[in-house]
């Protein structure tokens, strides 16, 4: 889609637009995972509650970015949310 001034965009594409970008520079700087916090926290700036950062997440993840990271499913305690980078987003 090209952009111009006109055109408007949603609150939920700018928020995967800006978690694109941060899983991106992870991938290039830092371990291949990420944690919803971490997308939280960098890419959204906090704007955005856990649960709507979790379904950013899950918008990544069906569009092929990233996908849930097996080894922190299914431990006890309280569930965490880590997610595998896709290395497709390293290559220029």
């Amino acid at each position: 889609m090209k952009m111009n001034k006109h055109t408007a965009i949603s609150p939920a594409e700018l928020a995967d637009r800006l978690a694109i970008r941060e899983l991106v520079e992870a991938y290039a700087t830092r371990p291949k995972a990420v944690s919803r916090e971490e997308v939280r926290r960098r890419a959204l700036s906090q704007a955005a509650t856990a649960d709507e950062t979790e379904r950013v997440l899950e918008r990544l993840a069906y569009l092929g970015f990233v996908q849930p990271d097996p080894a922190y499913r299914d431990k006890p305690g309280r569930p965490t949310s880590h997610w595998l980078v896709n290395p497709a987003l390293a290559e220029p």
